[in-house]
């Protein structure tokens, strides 16, 4: 038997039962007249009776109201990995169809999947609002009301896919395959931290630790300007918050585990200023923003 819980398919006993299982559970429940088939009883069973019920859980999918008005209706299809869901700052990969309630597809991402900063927002506000609530590798399907799809005025036909009318409830496939974790460094979205690869375990280079880094830098038109520990080069050493490298550099440097490879994106405050910068490669320009491919080689704490 297939139900939802809590719309009185089945007695209010294992209404409320069902819900103590475990998958694969198998139990016996004694339900009192007031959780069974009260004082009018029903065919086959006499008024008033106490009743049991041999009950299997096969399976069942998680439902969730996301905003909690019945607008964005979450059913979880295959659970994720670990616990660790993504923020406002962080960029995901995710995967997706999105289909009329006549099964038209409406619009779908590449077989690679479509990336993007979750802060950014993609195609309409629903799949944002599923996706912080979704862990690395989840698969959900979510049942859209207009105000949070296309509202009154649709969608016209683009990349091949057809228009979406107004007021359209969607239906959406959609997994979450992967995200990078996004930390703004400063504090004032001046220096930010994307996460390319995590690091190991669970302790940081912290403040006036001696660390060990290779990173290539460049500027926002792709100039590069300096590398160091790449290709056959030294890599760079230094003391956190000892003023040896550009601020930014330095502060992200001292959240860093050991092994963790990351990309910083450096406002002039936390760079070189409002000076020419002149480095290995290429001069900087003043008041220029930076970009840094950095991995923690080593630290000493």
């Amino acid at each position: 038997m297939t139900f939802k819980l809590g719309e009185g398919k089945v007695a209010k006993g294992l209404d409320n039962g069902i819900t103590t299982m475990k998958k694969g559970e198998r139990v016996l429940f004694t339900l009192p007249p007031d959780f069974g088939y009260g004082a009018e009883g029903r065919d086959g069973v006499p008024p008033d009776s106490i009743v049991q019920f041999d009950v299997e859980l096969l399976s069942w999918i998680t439902v969730v109201d996301i905003c909690k008005d019945g607008g964005i209706i979450k059913k979880i299809m295959e659970k994720g990995e670990r616990n660790e869901r993504p923020s406002d700052l962080d960029e995901v990969l995710v995967k997706y169809q999105v289909a009329l309630a006549d099964g038209t597809i409406v619009a779908k991402a590449s077989e690679e999947g479509y990336e993007f900063y979750v802060k950014d927002g993609h195609l309409f506000p629903a799949l944002t609002k599923a996706i912080v609530t979704m862990k690395r590798g989840e698969k959900v399907k979510l049942i859209v009301q207009p105000k949070y799809a296309f509202g009154d005025k649709g969608k016209e036909a683009t990349d091949g896919f057809p228009s979406i009318p107004p007021n359209s409830v969607l239906n959406v496939e959609l997994e979450l395959v992967s995200f990078k974790p996004v930390i703004d460094v400063t504090g004032d979205s001046k220096v930010f931290k994307k996460i390319l690869k995590e690091g190991e375990g669970a302790l940081v280079a912290n403040e006036g630790a001696a660390v060990t880094i290779s990173y290539i830098a460049w500027l926002e038109d792709g100039t590069v300007f300096e590398r160091k520990g790449v290709d056959g080069g030294q890599p760079l050493e230094f003391i956190t918050d000892e003023e040896q490298v550009i601020p930014g550099l330095d502060r992200a440097a001292a959240t860093m585990k050991k092994g963790e490879q990351a990309l910083l994106t450096v406002s002039p405050e936390y760079g070189f200023g409002s000076v020419v910068a002149e480095r290995d490669l290429a001069v900087v320009p003043p008041s220029s923003n930076l970009v840094y491919e950095v991995e923690m080689l080593d630290f000493v704490k």
